[in-house]
């Protein structure tokens, strides 16, 4: 049996994932969607998609209104299975703080790693 990933587990109807722990999450686009590609979204979408930018939580992100989390979900699923976004544990510049305090060459950083490696 092949091992399940957290995209694929969290697609499926019977599985989940709570969600005050995705909320604790920092998205960061890894790839933007292609000019073209935005063009053509719903406004709410874009709006949702423009909070992705490694300094926002997951749960600022998410819209107050219930009936909207689940289009946003839908939303944020959709680009984590193209692996177009990362989930980052904390703030971008708060990682980065931390990897200065340590004295942490920025080509070291596990986060500068993965990206270059995305391109």
């Amino acid at each position: 049996m092949a091992a399940l990933t957290f995209c694929d587990a969290l697609s499926r109807p019977r599985d989940a994932a709570p969600l005050d722990l995705l909320e604790r999450c920092y998205p960061v686009w890894v790839e933007e969607p292609a000019d073209d590609e935005q063009t053509r979204m719903p406004t709410r979408a874009r709006d949702f998609y423009a909070r992705f930018d490694g300094k926002t939580s997951l749960g600022d992100a998410f819209s107050g209104d219930v009936r909207l989390r689940g289009r946003e979900m839908d939303l944020l699923l959709l680009q984590l299975q193209k692996g177009r976004l990362a989930l980052l544990p904390a703030p971008v510049e708060k990682l980065e703080e931390m990897a200065e305090k340590q004295s942490q060459p920025a080509l070291q950083r596990w986060w500068r790693r993965v990206f270059r490696q995305a391109s």
